[in-house]
């Protein structure tokens, strides 16, 4: 009698019913992980995201500075008030046409009227600013104003009070608290002081406006004890204001090198607050050749880059209608509309700070510099040239620098190249060859020339090259 070995009815039955639950369990915790896996990817794109760029310019003096951030593709803008602003009207119309443009504006309350211009008194706003396109977004029933404070005595409350209904009645801007509050025309408070009206303000700020993020102040790098102003009073606030980001200001000086330097000095000295960070100003020298102003803007913008940096803001945008005190510093376009140089290098680095290419290795460039050398009988000496270049990913390449202490292989021997980046190989050579030179480097991608060694007419040994950078003999 043949008996069968499958199951029964019911326990088949059974089996599927199993095997269907256990699916479903399978695809649900996969669904899920997915999910969570976006989520995860989500935030860690928000987190080290491109950072906005923009400029920090008089917006209030100049309606076409807008149109010019505009064609850069900027997205944010600074806008500096003092404190006691009460021509509303007015700050409406500007808000309009950040909003019409789609720049969000930055609006710096400065405990006194800056005086942006100097010689001659500070020029005072337009009469009247033109319509808009679009209005700016508004609660639709605001508070009333506060009172006019007294300017002649400051007090924090008064001053967050201010800074509470801005941020009622412009919900598309940002606010910066206080700006180089170290300097004596702008408040000259010490440390604590500063503490105090941030801590203030912020608290005001994020009772009507939980959502809005703030940015403190930035301290001026050359006076008021500079960034070590800026570190003690991000060290100094309190840990429940963590809405507070932090805000650096940065002027490189002459040299890539050292414009680098002083850039990563500015941010190492914040970054210890565990902060969002911002660059609210940062230009180049003005006494720079035009090349080394776009390598010194390209290199700082791509460490901040690297870093992490909520955002840019380069000063300034339009030259102003008198002469500025700006201490050697650019701006981007004259007062005829015509651009500078720097109008180029900027759309490049707008552009590309919103790619996300990722920075890599700094790139060894191996060259032959020197024209045939020959020697008695058959050594061949060939000098040879090997440079580095940092690669900044979606911004391109930087500058080329001596390659010191690069290894250079040919023909057997090993030479390190010297503080200018040279190296000499004298070789014995019997026969025409092919022989390949090799650069390494540690942290750098190598380099590689092909050198042909041939016979000439005249039945002397010379070399030529095949590759990039060589230069053949006149006698060939």
């Amino acid at each position: 009698m043949h008996v069968s070995r499958g199951f029964s009815g019911g326990s088949l039955a059974t089996l599927i019913a199993v095997v269907i639950a256990l699916a479903a369990v399978v695809a649900l915790s996969i669904a899920s992980s997915s999910e969570g896996g976006s989520k995860a990817d989500t935030n860690e794109r928000q987190r080290t995201g491109p950072p906005r760029f923009g400029f920090a310019d008089e917006f209030e003096q100049h309606l076409l500075a807008m149109q010019d951030a505009a064609d850069l593709e900027a997205s944010i803008g600074r806008l500096g008030i003092p404190w006691y602003f009460t021509e509303w009207a007015r700050l409406d119309d500007l808000y309009g046409y950040f909003y019409s443009y789609d720049i969000r504006p930055i609006i710096t309350l400065y405990v006194t009227d800056p005086p942006r211009f100097e010689p001659g008194p500070a020029p005072t706003l337009p009469p009247s600013v033109p319509e808009p396109p679009q209005q700016g977004p508004q609660p639709p029933n605001l508070p009333p104003a506060p009172p006019v404070p007294d300017v002649q005595n400051f007090k924090p409350s008064e001053f967050a009070a201010q800074a509470a209904y801005i941020a009622q009645r412009y919900p598309f801007a940002r606010i910066q608290i206080l700006n180089e509050p170290n300097l004596p025309q702008f408040a000259a408070f010490t440390v604590d002081q500063t503490v105090e009206v941030i801590t203030a303000t912020a608290r005001a700020v994020h009772e009507v406006a939980p959502q809005m993020k703030l940015i403190g102040p930035a301290s001026s790098p050359d006076q008021g004890r500079g960034y070590a102003y800026t570190r003690d009073v991000y060290h100094d606030l309190p840990d429940d204001l963590d809405y507070v980001e932090a805000a650096i200001n940065v002027y490189p000086g002459p040299g890539h090198k050292r414009a680098l330097r002083q850039v990563k000095k500015a941010w190492r000295t914040v970054k210890g607050s565990g902060r969002r960070i911002w660059v609210t100003e940062i230009t180049p020298g003005i006494y720079e050749p035009r090349r080394q102003r776009c390598n010194q803007i390209r290199q700082a913008f791509a460490y901040l880059k690297r870093r992490g940096a909520k955002g840019i803001l380069f000063y300034r945008l339009r030259q102003p209608d008198v002469v500025l005190n700006t201490q050697g510093r650019l701006w981007v376009v004259n007062q005829d509309g015509s651009r500078t140089d720097l109008y180029r290098c900027l759309a490049k680095i707008s552009d590309r700070l919103r790619q996300r290419g990722r920075p890599g290795p700094p790139s060894l460039n191996l060259n032959v510099v020197d024209r045939t050398k020959l020697a008695r009988g058959t050594l061949v000496r060939v000098r040879f040239q090997v440079t580095s270049r940092p690669d900044y990913g979606a911004l391109g390449q930087g500058p080329k620098t001596p390659a010191v202490g690069a290894l250079i292989r040919f023909a057997g021997e090993r030479v390190t190249a010297n503080r200018r980046g040279r190296a000499s190989v004298t070789t014995s050579v019997d026969r025409a060859q092919r022989l390949r030179a090799r650069a390494t480097r540690p942290g750098h991608r190598g380099d590689q020339v092909t050198v042909e060694i041939r016979r000439a007419a005249n039945q002397k040994l010379i070399n030529s090259a095949t590759g990039r950078g060589w230069r053949k003999d006149p006698a060939d």
